[in-house]
This record gives structure tokens, C-alpha cells and sequence, in this order.
């Protein structure tokens, strides 16, 4: 018997587009050879006893792939390779831990990974990066129940209709942007900080309309200088900030009607100390009391 066997590689039912192998107890592919059924589009084979994907290479008119019920454990990154028209494929009740192999199906479009273990958000960025997913399952993974899990997923895939069987309408991802951008805003707020040159009162025209992003301090709205904010704080004397190297700078606008709260934050403060440090008056009866009881005593008279 030669080596090569052509009719063993050859095409057979070529018009064949379904093919169901469920529930046959089959744990390897490449016996199969699926190969030769050029114009398969869509394999059932749930139920089987698969611990890996193997023996789909080349399949490049498929179109529907079922894994479900299986016992696979990883993917490895040929698992897919040529299957370039994939549109749907299921991946439930299997023991997938990690995800990887998947970022090559750039036209996937539905992917179900229920009951699997994916515990990681790490593993779920793997799968975001999929710009074509409009329907996304990760039902009863342990990573479903991070605090965060859903809201990247609809921040990061904006063409996402589905997620876990829950449709995503329009009101969930306005309130998802919002979100991401007033954390976005804090963080920027936390991390700001008010540069200067090396002589803060000659160059303060030119800057005091940044803000570079390090440690918040404090304008002084009447000289124009920095106020640490530590001294501001103590109530003392304004301390200019020394200035940082140049390349360390990083300015963005401050918006005027900040800065017209901050002078106007800053002038009451002024005002309230200054009613503070003003002498008390004093009460007329209690200073008589005070100068009867320190008053020298008259000599009576001769």
C-alpha cells in the first residue's frame, strides 16, 4: 500500500453544508478528517469527549462551530487557524480557564462561553478586543461577579448588542461612558498640579491658565503666585511652589469659571480671617469691675 493515498484526501460530499457528530463519544477531530468536506458551513459537535481543538484547520467556509458540553480545557493559538469566515461559535460547559487563540476570528460575531471557569478580567480583554462581537456570553463564570465586569465590556466593544443574554440599550452605554469619563476626570483631578518657572511672579501671565497634571496646589488670585496647598491649609503666610524641570510639564486649560470660584473661594476666606483677627469689644461693666479691683488705694485724708 503506497504512502500517499490520494482518495484519502480527497473531496467527498462536496455540496455537504451540515454536519452533526453530537453525543458520539468522539475525543480527537483529526480521524475525522473534516477537511473534505469543502463546503461544510455549520458542525454540530456538542456532547462529545473532546479535551482540545484540533483537525478545523483550513476549514474556511464554516460558518457555525458547536463545542458545547465537551471537556476542553485550553485553546491553543492554531486551534482556529484558516477558519476566516467563523460568524458563531459555542463554548459552554466546557473547563476553559484562559482564552486564548480567539483575537484570529476577526468575523466573529456571536461567541458563547457559559459555564466555563474564567475567573480573570485578563481573560475577558482578550475577547473585548473583538471589534465584530454583537453577542457575548459569559453566563456563570466566576469573572461575572467583578465589580466591573459588565461596564468594560460595554465601554470597550462598541458594537455589542447582547451580553449574557441582556440586550445593551442605548440608555446603559450613555451611563457606562459617563462613568469611565467622571473616573477619568477624578483621576486627572487627584494626579493635577500648578507649574512655574524658576521666578513664579514674572512668568505667572504667561502660565496661569495651565494646570499640569502632578500635585494639586493653589492660585493665588490677588498676587498671582502658588500657593502650596499645605499652607494654605495651616492658614499662614502665601509659599510659592518651586518650580519643576521643563520636561516635566504637562498643562491643560483651567476652565475660567473654576478659576472665578477658586478667587472668590479664596477672598471669603481672607474675609472670615480677618473677622476673626479683629479686636473684640469689650463689655463697659466688666472693664469697670477689672479697673475698681486693680486701682490704687486712696490715702485718706489729713
Amino acid at each position: 500500500m503506497p504512502l500517499f493515498n490520494p482518495e484519502l484526501t480527497s473531496p467527498i460530499l462536496t455540496n455537504l453544508e451540515v454536519l452533526f457528530l453530537a453525543y458520539n463519544g468522539i475525543a480527537d477531530l483529526i480521524p475525522l478528517q473534516l477537511l473534505r468536506f469543502p463546503a461544510l458551513k455549520t458542525l454540530f459537535l456538542q456532547g462529545n469527549e473532546l479535551t482540545k481543538i484540533n483537525g478545523l484547520e483550513g476549514m474556511s467556509q464554516l460558518r457555525e462551530l458547536v463545542l458545547d458540553k465537551n471537556k476542553i480545557r485550553v485553546i491553543h493559538d492554531n486551534s482556529f487557524n484558516g477558519l476566516w469566515n467563523l460568524q458563531e461559535l459555542h463554548l459552554e460547559d466546557n473547563r476553559l480557564k484562559e482564552l486564548n487563540g480567539l483575537s484570529q476570528l476577526e468575523g466573529l460575531q456571536r461567541l458563547y462561553l457559559g459555564n466555563n471557569k474564567v475567573q480573570e478580567m485578563i481573560e475577558v480583554d482578550k475577547v473585548t478586543d473583538m471589534n465584530n462581537l454583537v453577542d457575548l456570553s459569559f453566563v456563570n463564570n466566576p469573572v461575572t461577579r467583578k465589580n466591573l465586569y459588565r461596564v468594560t465590556c460595554v465601554q470597550k466593544m462598541s458594537r455589542l448588542v447582547f451580553l449574557d443574554g441582556i440586550e445593551v440599550t442605548d440608555d446603559e452605554r450613555l451611563k457606562t461612558n459617563l462613568y469611565f469619563m467622571e473616573i477619568e476626570a477624578y483621576q486627572q483631578m487627584q494626579n493635577g498640579v500648578m507649574m512655574s518657572d524658576t521666578s513664579p511672579m514674572s512668568s505667572m501671565n504667561a502660565q496661569r491658565n495651565y494646570l499640569p497634571l502632578k500635585t494639586m496646589t493653589i492660585i493665588d488670585p490677588l498676587s498671582g503666585g502658588l500657593i502650596d496647598q499645605a499652607a494654605s491649609g495651616a492658614g499662614t503666610q502665601p509659599r510659592y511652589a518651586a518650580a519643576a524641570a521643563p520636561a516635566e510639564r504637562n498643562y491643560q486649560p483651567i476652565n475660567p469659571e473654576s478659576k472665578s470660584i477658586l478667587a472668590s473661594s479664596l477672598a471669603s476666606k481672607k474675609a472670615v480671617q480677618g473677622i476673626q483677627n479683629r479686636p473684640q469689644p469689650v463689655n463697659i461693666r466688666t472693664l469697670g469691675n477689672i479697673t475698681e479691683k486693680y486701682r490704687k488705694p486712696r490715702l485718706p485724708k489729713k
